[in-house]
């Protein structure tokens, strides 16, 4: 098939980017081969360095759990400590002179810091215990974009009902021991730069017996940008529960959700979590069973890969792994590192600010490693700052940044420009630490001067880099034309894709109430493909363009508010005009008892096409009065009755009515009148698109016809119909369908 001017521009332009981009990248190559170190300098020692940035002042009370840069601002941070406060702090360098009696002028720096208090949790929300966890969303710092000036918190609160709160429903969770809420709240930066009290909303909330720890760590991707799928969604860990471990949720669990309100709901799961399609699990987790999650952080170049420091169970032992969506097994985490550890030694290092994958510029041979804190095995009485590369193989791979020979506390931080800083509890001190080769002020005794190989080493580099140009100018044609005929396949069978995929699914749904049955048929078919007893559904769905009206399930109906925010969620979703490849669909999801998912896709448009039978409103009032029929077979006492029961669109039948011809003053004698009445009233009957019904006549004066003048009628009134179906088909447009009727009517 031929492809669009358009599809064809699309085609061009992405060769055109993967072009740019694949020589953005060679030269980027060639760039780092020039000015890379040799290979005889990976193997030698590295020297490191450390810079006192501050000190928080002793007044500030409270463990600090959380140091979070501010962007486009030196030396700013957001403080969090566990007591649930929130402090701006500005560490900044002053110049201090004076002159002493010879007349010499001296010149000293001294450091001093800010601090100021921006939010307080117990202000606004007096029965939380602990302020756990902070995280600002990652649009925080960009205007006019939604998620500005927005973060997050999580807190413990005493509460023992369970409402909206997320439980694994299993036979081991006893709802009596539930005395605990780990809650997610949004907020909101005022003008001036503190926590707006007024705007919290609850985002999630998960119960938890007494003695639990509730959420850990919440996180935003660093990997993504606005533009990419996936940003904006949030990442929290969640502590495994010692009576519950053997559920998943409590199983020490990381969950994923887009903290974004749609709708009634607070929160959605995204629609690629690895067990959304299985009712057993909630939709909200993305890994389980990874025991204690002291920390997790994202790796470079990982798309759905995590690295966790974890603890664990029953042994103790502190392990740095790697671990992928869908995890669901301890074993199935792999081992990066990992070492036995003390209690008394483990207090040196806490939960807080344990690992981090380093992406600053002060420590360039650090790049895109894991920095991680480690006790000492040999004395057990010091700290290591330790960084581990798990893309090399090289025995050098995992190096000792600093030792801290005082043991006390520290924590894993970075500033705006993602360099590493440790905070050091006991003195309240942030230090921030740089590659000696990379200060500007090194002394000449610190340089490490090459050997006097090198010099040939960089002959013979320079002579094979003319070949090695030739290998990479080839390795570019054979990438581009292999994209762009990938471009061409991908454009040209787009619009077959569509069609192909919706003939293998279910299109037509029919509900046979005397039966207590769902009747499915697949796409262009007019027998039944399947049929679904309700007693075999847990829940079923209403999706729209891929985002959720609402789910019914046994302990959560339909009610009259839910269906009108739905209705008017659908109306709306009319109003955003289709592109060429754009769709619009409405789908009903059914998940059965056994697990299996059925998706019914009752409506779909592609671009100005209709690909299904009914038109948008029938269908969307069609599949919400089938939803209420649903919900009160599925959730009986939680279903409210009906307000008003939306009249179906395909119980609609308009009558198609043949126009009166246009009487003349010649045309006004007696018989040609009666004659034209007559025919106007025989033209006014409505017809019936349900097959097997009777045509009704319009009540009036009974004439007599003679046969020729009936089969005129009925002949005239099938054309008619049939021009009708012919235009809500699509075949054809306004000015075909007046052409027609038209000629139609001028061959009477």
């Amino acid at each position: 098939m031929l492809i669009s001017k358009t599809s064809a521009h699309r085609t061009y332009l992405f060769a055109f980017w993967l072009v740019t981009l694949f020589s953005l990248f060679v030269n980027k190559a060639n760039a780092a081969q020039e000015t890379s170190p040799s290979a005889n300098a990976e193997n030698s020692p590295q020297k490191f360095t450390s810079t006192t940035l501050g000190t928080l002042p002793s007044t500030l009370e409270g463990d600090v759990i959380d140091i979070t840069p501010v962007i486009k601002k030196d030396n700013a941070y957001y403080i969090t400590t566990k007591q649930g406060d929130i402090f701006y702090a500005n560490f900044s360098d002053t110049e201090k002179t004076s002159n002493s009696a010879a007349g010499e002028v001296t010149k000293s720096k001294s450091n001093t810091s800010t601090i100021k208090q921006i939010f307080s949790l117990k202000q606004r929300i007096p029965e939380a215990i602990s302020l756990d966890a902070l995280a600002l969303h990652p649009s925080f710092f960009l205007r006019d974009q939604q998620g500005e000036n927005t973060l997050y918190t999580s807190h413990l609160e005493l509460s023992e009902k369970l409402g909206r709160a997320l439980i694994e429903r299993s036979e081991e969770v006893v709802l009596d021991d539930i005395k605990l809420h780990s809650v997610i709240t949004e907020w909101r930066l005022d003008s001036i730069g503190e926590v707006d009290l007024t705007s919290p909303r609850e985002v999630i909330r998960i119960a938890l017996p007494a003695g639990s720890k509730g959420v850990e760590q919440l996180a935003f991707s660093a990997n993504l940008q606005a533009w990419q799928e996936g940003y904006g969604l949030m990442y929290l860990s969640l502590n495994p529960v010692e009576r519950w471990q053997n559920t998943p949720l409590y199983s020490g669990a990381i969950l994923r959700i887009n903290p974004q309100k749609f709708g009634l709901k607070n929160y959605t799961s995204p629609s690629d979590n690895p067990f959304t399609k299985q009712t057993k699990h909630p939709h909200e987790l993305w890994a389980y069973e990874l025991g204690k999650i002291n920390r997790f952080a994202w790796l470079a170049r990982q798309k759905n890969a995590l690295a966790i420091d974890r603890t664990l169970l029953p042994s103790q032992e502190r392990q740095i792994g790697k671990v992928t969506m869908g995890v669901m097994d301890s074993n199935a985490v792999k081992p990066l590192v990992q070492w036995p550890v003390t209690p008394k030694a483990e207090t040196y290092i806490d939960g807080h600010g344990q690992l981090l994958n380093y992406r600053g510029k002060s420590l360039p041979n650090l790049t895109n490693s894991l920095v991680y804190l480690q006790i000492n095995e040999a004395d057990s009485a010091s700290v290591l700052v330790k960084a581990l590369d798990i893309y090399t193989t090289s025995n050098n791979a995992n190096k000792t940044i600093w030792q801290f020979d005082a043991p006390q506390p520290l924590m894993l931080t970075t500033n705006n420009n993602n360099d590493l800083l440790v905070y050091q509890r006991t003195t309240k001190q942030l230090m921030m630490f740089a590659s000696v080769e990379n200060r500007a002020e090194q002394s000449p005794e610190d340089v490490a001067f090459p050997s006097s190989g090198s010099s040939n080493t960089e002959q013979k580099q320079a002579g094979n880099s003319s070949s090695s140009n030739l290998l990479l100018t080839s390795v570019l044609i054979v990438f581009v034309t292999a994209a762009a005929f990938y471009a061409f396949k991908r454009f040209s069978s787009r619009k077959l894709s569509t069609r192909q995929f919706l003939e293998q699914q279910f299109v037509k749904v029919k509900f046979e109430s005397s039966l207590q049955q769902l009747l499915l048929y697949k796409y262009h078919q007019e027998s039944i493909e399947k049929k679904v007893n309700c007693k075999e559904l847990s829940s079923i769905e209403l999706r729209v363009n891929e985002d959720s009206c609402f789910v019914i399930h046994s302990e959560s109906g339909l009610t009259n508010q839910i269906a009108k925010e739905s209705h008017k969620l659908l109306s709306n979703a009319t109003q955003t005009s289709l592109g060429t490849d754009d769709l619009r669909t409405i789908v009903l999801l059914l998940n059965l008892v056994s697990g299996e998912q059925l998706s019914v896709y009752v409506y779909v448009r592609k671009s100005k096409h209709r690909l299904t039978r009914v038109t948008y409103e029938q269908c969307q009032d069609d599949v919400l009065n089938l939803c209420w029929q649903l919900s009160a077979i599925i959730a009986p006492a939680t279903t409210e009755v009906q307000d008003k029961p939306r009249k179906a669109s395909s119980s609609i039948k308009k009558p198609i009515v043949a126009p009166r011809p246009q009487s003349t003053a010649a045309d006004n004698s007696p018989s040609k009148t009666e004659n034209n009445d007559r025919q106007a009233q025989q033209a006014d009957t409505e017809i019936l698109d349900a097959p097997g019904t009777n045509s009704e006549v319009h009540k009036g004066e009974e004439t007599k016809t003679s046969e020729r003048d009936k089969s005129l009628d009925i002949e005239v009134v099938n054309a008619l119909e049939k021009l009708v179906k012919l235009k809500q088909q699509n075949f054809l447009s306004d000015e075909e369908f007046e052409q027609a009727k038209a000629k139609l009517l001028k061959d009477l």
